[in-house]
């Protein structure tokens, strides 16, 4: 028991360092609202497969995107679906025009990749953002895109869910939630280990010196990590958006059987990362799970406590922090039941990520 205390204490005083500098590295994200750099013109590229119920929501967002309209145009590009998605667009694109809508014929690469690569290849100016035709990005999206990529060549940014009132829906926002501040936080370190595809953008001469998407395929999904994983291997500089009006929002998943196969997803992508980024992830996992299961043994030695309740107490700070990386609210008894579900998940969903076959839709 006393060997059990100290390597629960040593992996406690690991997570509290890293929440610590989380805190600290949150003060760290581009936040100038008075910055007066110049606008670039930017291309969004917005891939779609079987989108067609997304697509109206989607299209109102962006009629309200605040740019010039001359300085940036919406690349909309349909990968064969077999609902009403390219119907829709059609209709929607009319009249517009800063749209073009493409299909995704002869593509060189599979699924998302080969659909992305396509919009890209179109795309007329060197800043490229990309977002999902199931999103709604903030007003000020790409003004906060243009701020990012002036000094950096690769950005993300915070892209909430939106929880509906379901246990598993506002599970899979929280969730959402503490990946997004693994990922600002692991930036902030210089060890940049995913990113959110919703809400990426770069400059396309930097995609292209990195080959591409050719470079990802060692996994068809990971459009976005495997694209982070890349630049950080070449040394190239990776930033983060302006949550101020720079956010995208989506909706979560509505059920257990989506969330499972979305983490599966997810995490299978990670078997990819470099030896450095899955080292900091294991250690960070591995400190978060014995932390929070530490509580069962206060059973047999009170001082056990000591590490889940302060734990507890850095994760309410955290998350407020980080409170702009959210769509609503965490409640106050939801953190400390939140915390006891993702540790014990996340060993769920490493072992079915060895399973999960890649496909997109």
């Amino acid at each position: 028991m006393n060997i059990a205390l100290i390597v629960i204490s040593f992996l406690f005083l690991f997570f509290l360092t890293v929440l610590n500098l989380i805190i600290f590295y949150k003060k760290q994200i581009i936040s100038d609202t008075n910055n007066k750099l110049p606008l670039e013109k930017i291309s969004v590229v917005i891939p779609f497969k079987n989108e067609a119920e997304n697509i109206s929501s989607l299209m109102n967002a962006l009629s309200k995107i605040n740019y010039p309209h001359d300085f940036f145009e919406i690349i909309l590009v349909d990968d064969n679906s077999t609902d009403a998605t390219y119907q829709l667009l059609s209709d929607a694109v009319k009249g517009k025009s800063n749209y073009r809508l493409v299909k995704a014929i002869d593509k060189k690469l599979p699924a998302k990749k080969g659909a992305l690569t396509i919009g890209i290849e179109n795309a007329k100016y060197d800043f490229v953002a990309l977002t999902d035709g199931d999103c709604a990005p903030e007003s000020d999206w790409l003004k906060n895109i243009s701020k990012a990529l002036e000094n950096n060549d690769v950005v993300f940014g915070a892209a909430p869910l939106v929880p509906n009132n379901s246990f598993v829906s506002r599970f899979a926002a929280y969730e959402s939630l503490r990946s997004q501040i693994i990922n600002h936080l692991t930036l902030s370190l210089g060890i940049p280990v995913s990113a959110t595809g919703r809400n990426f953008a770069f400059r396309k001469r930097v995609f292209v010196e990195l080959g591409g998407y050719n470079s990802t395929m060692d996994k068809l999904s990971g459009d976005d990590d495997l694209l982070i994983r890349e630049a950080f291997r070449n040394k190239k500089r990776i930033g983060f958006i302006d949550t101020n009006g720079g956010r995208v929002f989506s909706k979560t998943v509505s059920t257990w059987q989506e969330f499972f196969r979305q983490k599966a997803r997810h995490v299978s992508t990670s078997h990819n990362y470099l030896l450095g980024q899955k080292a900091f992830l294991a250690i960070w996992f591995l400190s978060n799970i014995v932390v929070t299961y530490s509580f069962f043994l206060s059973f047999y030695n009170p001082l056990f406590l000591f590490p889940i309740l302060l734990k507890l107490r850095m994760d309410i700070s955290t998350i407020g922090k980080y409170s702009d990386f959210s769509s609503s609210k965490i409640k106050l008894h939801e953190i400390f039941f939140f915390e006891l579900i993702y540790n014990f998940i996340i060993v769920i969903n490493f072992f079915n990520s060895f399973f999960y076959k890649d496909k997109w839709k």
